[in-house]
C-alpha cells in the first residue's frame, strides 16, 4: 500500500469537495487553532499550502526589499511524518498563541508565539507569517522571526529544516 495516489484514483469533482477556503476563513481557522493549542495548529498548519510554494524567511530587523523568495516544492520537503509529533517529544511542553487576520481578500497575517523550555532555558519565539492565497492555497510564505531565538530553537530540536535546501531555515554554520 503507498500514500501517494496513482494518475487514475478517482477524485470527487463536486462543488462541496473543490471550493477554494478565503482569506476570511483561513484566518478563522488559523485563529482557532492558535487558541486551541500546539497541536491543532500543528496539524491545521499542515493544510494551509499548495504544492509549490515561494518562501522567504527573514529577522523582523531586515527591510522587505532584502527578502529572499525560493520556490520550494512544500509536499516534498514537508515530509510525510507529524511535525508537530517531532517537535511535542523535543520540547514537551511546546505551546503556542497568536492571531490571523485576513488582511485583502488573498492575504493572511498571522502574528505567534511559540513557548516551551529548552535546554538552555526559556523558549520565546515571536513570528509574524504573511500567506498569499490563490485559489484558497498558500502560494507565497513570509516569515519573520527574531534571529538569536530562532537559532536556539534549532539547536534544541536538531536543525529540522536540515538538507531542505532553504539556508535561511536552517542553523548557522558560524
Amino acid at each position: 500500500m503507498t500514500n501517494r495516489p496513482t494518475a487514475d484514483a478517482p477524485r470527487w469533482t463536486s462543488e462541496a469537495m473543490n471550493t477554494p477556503e478565503t482569506a476570511e476563513e483561513m484566518a478563522a481557522r488559523i485563529r482557532t487553532s492558535l487558541r486551541s493549542g500546539f497541536e491543532m495548529y500543528a496539524s491545521v498548519h499542515k493544510t494551509l499550502f499548495a504544492q509549490v510554494i515561494q518562501l522567504a524567511m527573514a529577522t523582523f530587523e531586515q527591510p522587505a526589499d532584502q527578502h529572499e523568495y525560493s520556490e520550494l516544492d512544500h509536499g516534498g520537503v514537508a515530509g510525510n511524518g507529524n511535525y508537530g509529533a517531532f517537535l511535542r517529544r523535543r520540547i514537551p511542553d511546546i505551546d503556542i498563541a497568536g492571531t490571523a487576520t485576513a488582511r485583502t481578500a488573498d492575504t493572511v497575517v498571522a502574528d505567534y508565539t511559540i513557548t516551551g523550555t529548552l535546554p538552555d532555558g526559556p523558549l520565546h519565539l515571536h513570528s509574524e507569517a504573511t500567506y498569499t492565497l490563490e485559489d484558497g492555497l498558500v502560494v507565497r510564505y513570509l516569515v519573520r522571526h527574531d534571529a538569536a531565538e530562532w537559532q536556539r530553537y534549532l539547536r534544541a530540536t536538531g536543525n529540522p529544516y536540515e538538507g531542505g535546501g532553504f539556508a535561511a531555515a536552517e542553523l548557522d554554520q558560524a
